[in-house]
């Protein structure tokens, strides 16, 4: 009795969630990205499915990596009175993939920071202090001189997301709160 228990109470676990499947479906990857309401002070001039011309060359080049089920991408630029010495985001870039498990998303993570670990010593590719956020996360820092770049890249369940953010003066905290408002998405659609 004690065995079919046992039994029992493993299968309830992987019908929860404990199989490492998808939690997270291909259809919800429109609301896995920032949206306009997210971003008052930008307007929208990209959303949509990820298309070729997204892809950077790498690891996460290939559309079908370890068994991508699709990606999304939204861009926003900011608005009224910018120039290049604006305080803050220029430009955010949100994105989101789906995998057919949570297995695949940490893989599709570690592609992350090979592709850019891979970059050439001009570009400036620092590691930052990755934030708490989903179930793991990397942060990293490049460019230079008026154009600077941070991302934010994490997975929660099977999917992965990344918030970039560009400008002359970019922070690391102005990249992670974006990535919060995104990651509270990406968790309601994990529920």
């Amino acid at each position: 009795m004690r065995r079919i228990s046992v039994l029992l109470l493993g299968l309830a676990l992987a019908g929860c969630g404990g199989s490492g499947g998808a939690s997270i479906s291909k259809e919800k990857l429109p609301q896995l990205v920032l949206q306009q309401s997210d971003l008052p002070r930008y307007v929208g001039f990209l959303s949509g499915p990820q298309a070729r011309a997204d892809m950077h060359p790498g690891p996460r080049e290939d559309p079908g990596r370890f068994g991508r089920l699709g990606g999304w991408i939204a861009r926003y630029r900011r608005t009224g009175g910018v120039s290049i010495r604006t305080k803050g985001p220029l430009v955010v870039e949100s994105r989101a993939d789906v995998f057919p498990s949570a297995s695949a998303a940490k893989k599709d993570l570690r592609a992350y920071e090979q592709e850019y670990e891979a970059q050439p010593a001009e570009v400036g590719v620092a590691r930052l202090d990755a934030p708490e956020l989903g179930d793991g996360a990397v942060a990293l820092r490049f460019g230079s001189g008026l154009d600077r770049f941070v991302l934010v890249a994490w997975r929660k369940a099977n999917a992965t997301a990344s918030l970039l953010v560009e400008g002359s003066s970019v922070t690391l905290p102005d990249a992670v709160r974006l990535a919060r408002l995104q990651q509270a998405r990406i968790a309601t659609a994990a529920a």
